[in-house]
């Protein structure tokens, strides 16, 4: 590594000793932003050099890996590239038996995981902006109707008018919006008297 290299030793020292030139402050012990448009005040050397580097330095840290050569603003950004390309150590592995891969960090593992998800359920919606997942065709076919039908359903509740496609979904509503319970206990029918005349279909609810 480049780190063991005495070259790499001098120029560390030599960014110090330029960091203590145009920083540092004896007065206050602090450490003054050499820029004019900056100015920010940092209490330590260490916090120094991370704000150079991060805010003012041009891509001039070079990863350690022999045959890697790519720049980077920060050393704390060169260290994750190395640990996450050019280690060996793959400590996090996917739990799914018949995979055994296995990956430098937890988001690695993660995202491959998602790819396991998204095996499970193949059928995906097309239109812009959904790219909901199925697990078959017809449960697909049935989430379609929402963006190719108009709402039939009806909001029960008087003056409102809301239309859905599923029946759920005004259920839904009518308990997130009018504080309509879920299940509406419905009074029994009450007992009714047919009219006795001959072909009149009319009918009377009793009193008793």
């Amino acid at each position: 590594m480049r780190s063991h290299d005495p070259s790499f030793a001098v120029r560390n020292r030599e960014r110090y000793d330029e960091i203590n030139r145009r920083c540092y402050d004896s007065t206050t012990k602090t450490y003054t932003c050499y820029r004019i448009d900056c100015q920010k005040v940092c209490k330590n050397f260490r916090s120094m050099r991370r704000h150079l580097s991060c805010v003012h330095s041009s891509r001039d840290v070079v990863c350690d890996y022999t045959e890697c050569n790519k720049l980077f603003k920060s050393e704390k950004q060169m260290r994750l590239h190395f640990k996450t390309v050019h280690t060996t150590d793959k400590p996090f592995k996917c739990p799914h038996n018949e995979c055994g891969q296995q990956f430098t960090n937890k988001q690695r593992l993660d995202r491959h995981l998602d790819s396991h998800l998204s095996a499970g359920q193949p059928f995906v919606c097309e239109f812009i902006g959904c790219q909901k997942r199925y697990k078959n065709e017809m449960s697909l076919k049935t989430h379609k109707r929402i963006h190719l039908s108009e709402p039939t359903i009806k909001c029960t509740v008087e003056g409102c008018g809301q239309r859905f496609h599923e029946y759920k979904y005004m259920v839904k509503h009518r308990q997130t919006v009018h504080s309509v319970p879920r299940y509406i206990r419905r009074r029994p029918p009450a007992h009714c008297i047919p009219c006795q005349w001959p072909g009149c279909d009319f009918t009377a609810k009793s009193n008793t």
